[in-house]
């Protein structure tokens, strides 16, 4: 797990370089990516199955096990529909305030999970 963790750091630098450019189209995806693997990484280290469930069903799953609190899982998810409109190209549903707070939540989880 530390692995991933550095290796997705690398990847959220990245994506922290585009936001930085005000390119919020690279900087989102990337970012989005590495919070739905962080995600499902987490889900498989406390034992919760995370194939083939929507983000927000494993958000909910870590929220019943007690793995994070309710008040993490509504943050969480704010982040996850900003990953949504991203991966759906939807461009004009969110800013580049919203990336900077998908990568600074994703390195959250990164840091306190994995």
């Amino acid at each position: 797990y530390v692995v991933v963790a550095h290796t997705f750091d690398d990847f959220l630098d990245h994506a922290a370089h585009f936001h930085r450019g005000n390119k919020k189209q690279e900087a989102s995806v990337l970012a989005a990516i590495v919070l739905e693997d962080t995600l499902k990484k987490v889900a498989k280290r406390n034992e919760i199955e995370a194939a083939n469930k929507a983000l927000e069903q494993i958000i909910d799953e870590l929220c019943e096990e007690d793995v994070i609190t309710s008040v993490k899982a509504r943050r969480i998810k704010g982040y996850a529909a900003v990953r949504n409109k991203a991966l759906h190209a939807e461009w004009d549903e969110f800013d580049i305030r919203d990336v900077g707070e998908l990568i600074k939540g994703t390195r959250d989880i990164l840091s306190e999970y994995l």
